[in-house]
């Protein structure tokens, strides 16, 4: 058994020292090994007395013992080599490297979306801009041929019928685009914000198209409230978890709001929140097809409460190192804020002055919301062809 142990001990060293060693102080190492394989002898003359089984068991666990310690310090010298070659590799190299890298499907729709051809960038920035810009003129000159006398009376009930056709269905094909944006850029919540107006505008009556808009403006509002919980981040890494996280923190922050447990500035995020959802949703399910009966009123009312609590952050945002996004965000709080309170008023009025005040309120508001989908569109352009060049 101990010429064993030592020939062993000799194989095991001859191996360990064999290779570069640059870079690495090995020598404690090897005294480690040759102490351990020293070890194996002694008890192997010690332990003449038991067994020969037993004894051969015990000398192969201590003998696999110091192999992996041998692969381990071999493991550890190979990663070291590595990495120091990685360090000297040129910028191309590095490239070539990541463009051979096999890409997943979503990688290639992505770089298909954002580097298009000069056509496919184009309807990018045109589509939805121009939809909503004929579904604000057609609201505007509503408005004016109803209210004066340079249109006959059959052009004014044309103009003021297929304004409303337009605006219910075929601007929601811009959310729906816009939705699409969101899905390609991994932004999952913001898609579903904008999927779901641009289904609800199609069972809801003219009135009451302020209710879709407040579900989107909701949820968008409650998933920014909840990246703020998570550092500014999106809370997990698939679709799944951040769904799942999304629905835990929610529960949180409306738990932390029911116990006072927050500051003004969330209490104010949450009251907005609640107020944008609360009123849509309760809205949609129990006043879908009315203007001024009682539950119309509560919720809608509420919605637009809501509303006007989160366009009036962004109209006093704290925004100081970047004007220009400073500006947007009051200018956008103000069309939306202006758009809300003319749908509470059109709730306590006439139906012929509520219809008016209803075109404006919509063509207002879809100004507001086009022009920040287009300045998020850019900053989010600006961003995954960032990503996109670390491929």
């Amino acid at each position: 058994m101990d010429k064993i142990g030592n020939s062993q001990e000799s194989v095991l060293l001859d191996r360990h020292t064999e290779g570069p060693s640059d870079g690495i102080d090995t020598k404690a190492y090897q005294q480690n090994i040759k102490a351990d394989s020293q070890e194996v002898a002694n008890d192997a003359r010690q332990d003449e007395t038991r067994p020969q089984d037993e004894k051969l068991e015990r000398f192969h666990q201590d003998i696999t013992k110091l192999l992996n310690q041998v692969q381990d310090l071999k493991d550890a010298k190979t990663g070291l080599i590595e990495n120091e070659e990685d360090q000297f590799k040129s910028p191309e190299e590095s490239a070539k490297e990541l463009q051979e890298k096999p890409k997943s499907i979503l990688d290639k729709v992505q770089e298909s979306f954002y580097n298009g051809p000069y056509w496919f960038q184009q309807f990018r920035d045109k589509f939805s801009t121009t939809l909503n810009g004929f579904g604000i003129a057609f609201n505007f000159l509503s408005v004016i041929a109803s209210n004066s006398k340079i249109f006959n009376e059959t052009t004014v009930k044309m103009l003021d019928k297929n304004s409303e056709l337009f605006s219910k269905f075929v601007v929601p094909a811009s959310f729906a685009w816009n939705g699409v944006e969101a899905l390609v850029g991994k932004r999952v919540p913001e898609a579903l914000s904008r999927f779901i107006p641009a289904v609800s505008f199609m069972f809801l009556p003219f009135y009451n198209l302020n209710i879709a808009t407040g579900i989107s403006s909701g949820l968008n509002y409650l998933f920014e409230h909840v990246k703020d919980r998570h550092g500014g981040k999106n809370p997990g890494k698939t679709i799944m978890e951040n769904l799942s996280a999304v629905s835990k923190t929610s529960f949180d922050i409306f738990s932390d709001m029911i116990q006072g447990k927050t500051d003004k500035e969330d209490a104010a995020k949450q009251l907005a929140t609640v107020g944008l959802l609360g009123g849509s949703i309760g809205g949609m399910f129990f006043a879908r097809n009315e203007r001024d009966s009682i539950l119309a009123r509560l919720f809608g009312n509420v919605r637009n409460i809501g509303g006007i609590l989160a366009d009036w952050k962004l109209i006093f945002n704290d925004v100081k190192n970047d004007p220009r996004r400073a500006f947007d965000l009051r200018l956008v709080g103000s069309l939306c804020s202006v758009a809300s309170m003319l749908n509470i008023l059109m709730r306590w009025v006439d139906p012929k002055l509520a219809r008016t005040l209803n075109h404006i309120a919509i063509a207002i508001d879809d100004f507001g919301l086009t022009y920040w989908a287009q300045r998020s569109k850019k900053e989010n352009d600006v961003a995954m062809q960032a990503s996109l060049k670390s491929f």
